[in-house]
């Protein structure tokens, strides 16, 4: 038989770690947890519960962080568009048909150079122009051909001027008559902004700024 100093012990040891006997006290038809032990078991068993608590703590902080960031990026798409202006297609026509006739000139330039024969652009209407190859025939310089290149600017485009004159280029790139040398000026009927192009006796082609 257990003496009452072994009983006493026990119990002490028990009570340390937590290992008591759970009892459930049953009020009508309620019941109620008893309370975690204080030993080691029920400090581990805390420990566990605020970990998982502050997970899902910052599972939710992650998630709405997320969600303030999607509805910024919408709100500031959606001033980027009222803000920003309307596409002007006239803008770009303009710019287009003037880097297109000045890498025409340039071509047409470079070409009589490197083959050594003459080279000729013409403006044959407002809206259009001709790059053409020539040939020496009796001293003269006349086109060897049909055009190489046959141009047609944007439908809202075209030149102010210089409707029917020719720009020709000799062996060394240089105009053949100086005095053609000249400022050329293209229009947009659109928008009524216009840019030019500067030919200059050397043979450069230089594009300018818009008016």
């Amino acid at each position: 038989m257990m003496s009452l100093h072994h009983r006493t012990a026990l119990r002490a040891k028990v009570g340390t770690y937590g290992l008591h006997r759970p009892s459930l006290i049953a009020s009508g038809n309620a019941e109620v947890t008893p309370r975690q032990g204080t030993g080691p078991a029920g400090a581990w068993n805390s420990r566990c519960e605020i970990r998982s608590r502050r997970a899902g703590q910052s599972r939710s902080q992650q998630g709405f962080s997320l969600l303030e960031l999607i509805t910024v990026i919408c709100i500031i798409s959606a001033m980027a568009a009222v803000a920003m202006p309307r596409r002007q297609p006239g803008i770009f026509a303009l710019r287009t048909a003037q880097s297109t006739f000045v890498a025409d000139m340039r071509a047409a330039r470079a070409r009589a150079i490197a083959r050594g024969v003459h080279y000729g652009v013409e403006i044959t209407d407002a809206q259009s122009y001709e790059v053409l190859e020539m040939m020496e025939a009796g001293g003269d310089w006349t086109q060897a051909g049909d055009p190489e290149v046959s141009r047609m600017l944007p439908p809202s485009v075209s030149f102010s001027g210089g409707i029917g004159d020719g720009y020709e280029f000799n062996t060394r790139g240089l105009l053949v008559e100086p005095i053609t040398a000249t400022t050329l000026t293209l229009v947009d009927s659109t928008t009524g902004n216009v840019r030019t192009v500067d030919i200059w006796p050397s043979g450069q082609v230089v594009p300018g700024e818009g008016l």
